[in-house]
């Protein structure tokens, strides 16, 4: 009799008692002030990690600014780049298609006075598993600056040297696509930089099979914030193109 009472009570108790643990809830029924402290704990652990949008091409960059040091001098330079990108993968997110090569230049360079550069050469570029060049196209600059402000003329300061983001700009074209040429206009200061071009990629002669094609933008960027470990830019981009003409035989697409 005394067993069975004793059973009855503890089973009344089990019957009627929660879960120890029913779940972890990080911000469930807390006072604002937990929420406020939890919330400041998150963004300050945030801030402690580094952050990019997009991978840093810095590496990619090509740039040979005018400098006052330099004047009177002439120059011999190179420069190279080996590439090697495989885009083959066994879902369906690319073509299948492989980029292994390398580009080639060479040129020499003239500063006549502190603000005006020239300099003239011959770029290559070789894909390997093929018994021809791919590209060879001579190159030539005329560049002039004045304190803040740059001004190109033929060879421009393109390809990823544009800082566009990858949905407008790929990065695969460093390497298929290297050269622009046309007008460009370049201007920095401690917390601006701006970049607008022209690049005349295709020009057409009278009776021309295909479209001439023209294309350009800007690109600018705005320090809003700049310490020792945090940095807060505003970008503004924007690309535009034309195909067309009125002396080619093409028809308008």
């Amino acid at each position: 009799m005394v067993f069975a009472n004793i059973f009855r009570k503890y089973k009344r108790l089990f019957e009627t008692s929660k879960p120890l643990v029913q779940s972890i809830e990080i911000f469930s029924e807390a006072p604002p002030a937990s929420l406020f402290f939890k919330a400041l704990m998150l963004l300050l652990l945030g801030l402690g990690l580094p952050a990019r949008g997009q991978l840093n091409n810095e590496a990619f960059y090509l740039r040979f600014p005018v400098v006052a040091a330099d004047s009177g001098k002439l120059q011999l330079h190179t420069y190279a780049l080996g590439f090697s990108r495989n885009n083959e993968y066994f879902q369906r997110f690319a073509d299948g298609y492989t980029y292994f090569g390398y580009q080639g230049m060479a040129w020499l360079s003239y500063q006549p006075d502190a603000r005006v550069r020239v300099w003239g050469g011959l770029f290559m570029r070789d894909d390997f598993g093929t018994n021809r060049l791919q590209e060879v196209q001579p190159v030539f600059r005329i560049q002039a600056r004045f304190d803040s402000l740059q001004l190109i003329f033929g060879t421009l300061q393109g390809s990823l040297n544009h800082q566009l983001i990858e949905p407008m700009y790929d990065f695969e074209r460093v390497m298929v696509d290297r050269l622009e040429e046309g007008l460009q206009l370049l201007y920095e200061k401690e917390r601006f930089w701006l970049d607008v071009w022209i690049d005349w990629e295709r020009t057409i002669y009278l009776g021309s099979p295909f479209q001439e094609r023209v294309s350009g933008g800007f690109s600018s960027r705005l320090d809003l914030a700049k310490k020792e470990k945090t940095r807060l830019v505003l970008p503004l981009q924007m690309l535009a193109f034309h195909q067309g003409g009125q002396i080619d035989t093409d028809l308008p697409p």
